[in-house]
């Protein structure tokens, strides 16, 4: 008679045992993984429609569902559950100008959020010949002025826009939304021959009317400058080795080191001092 609670301790004993087992090697239902980083054109004009995709893996291997949140104050609907680590597209039409943060999470079947997966940052321009963005330039003294209209803009690899000011020693740059990036004054306050040609590490090569050769860092800080005698500096071409390569009033071509600025080599073609409106004083590089 005794051994029937016995029995009945052992079981429930076991029957514990697998509970805990279960709760320390399967645990309770985890959420899925937060999504990759949407994915989709950097820059959109305006009311026009924009298509993010994304994914994810769930740990149980369930099906999951996507959700969007557009960074305008606006999400998407929750997306039919579809199996993990299938791209996810939705699409999404934005009415006003800026940069927007998009983020995505995913809910699997079993009803568990992720978190927000890390932005993907789209800039919306405006539509087709709207003005995107202007700005005005007051240089310190109030008698020196700065006239755009003669000089000629560089765009970056990351749209960075590159303007030189002429009657005024400034190269500006400015962020695809027009807001300042950075201001660099010549050391001698000489104005820019040229438009600044920049590289595939974004150095920003460009030439003064006082024959120097100029090579700034990204961040607008002067990395090197080469003198040349008497010489109008014109706009740079860079090979793929990084020399940089540039003619001269004097119709010289030189070749230079574009980690260094030190003098490679040079060429005298002979031609007669080149204009400073010739369009074909630039060098060009196969």
């Amino acid at each position: 008679m005794t051994s029937r609670p016995k029995n009945r301790n052992r079981i429930a004993a076991v029957l514990l045992a697998g509970l805990a087992a279960v709760l320390l090697f399967g645990g309770c239902p985890k959420s899925p993984e937060p999504p990759q980083t949407p994915r989709g054109p950097g820059q959109v004009i305006k009311d026009a429609v924009v298509a993010c995709t994304t994914e994810t893996v769930d740990p149980h291997g369930t099906r999951v569902a996507y959700q969007f949140d557009w960074g305008d104050n606006s999400q998407s609907a929750w997306s039919a559950l579809i199996d993990d680590a299938t791209p996810h597209a939705d699409t999404h039409t934005y009415t006003a100008t800026g940069s927007y943060d998009i983020r995505a999470r995913v809910r699997n079947s079993q009803g568990k959020t992720s978190v927000w997966s890390d932005p993907f940052t789209i800039y919306v321009a405006p539509s087709e010949g709207g003005i995107r963005w202007s700005f005005g330039y007051a240089p310190e003294d109030p008698e020196d002025s700065a006239d755009f209209s003669t000089r000629t803009f560089a765009i970056g690899p990351d749209s960075t826009v590159y303007i030189p000011a002429a009657d005024y020693p400034a190269l500006m740059a400015r962020r695809p939304t027009g807001s300042r990036r950075w201001e660099f004054v010549t050391p001698l306050e000489d104005e820019f021959a040229c438009a600044a040609t920049i590289g595939t590490d974004g150095t920003v090569y460009v030439g003064t009317e006082a024959s120097t050769l100029l090579a700034l860092n990204p961040n607008g800080t002067l990395r090197w400058q080469t003198p040349f005698a008497n010489d109008v500096v014109r706009t740079a071409a860079i090979a793929a080795d990084g020399t940089v390569y540039i003619q001269t009033e004097s119709d010289t071509l030189w070749a230079l080191d574009g980690t260094t600025g030190s003098r490679r080599w040079h060429f005298f073609g002979g031609g007669g001092d080149v204009d400073r409106g010739d369009a074909g004083a630039a060098a060009a590089v196969g």
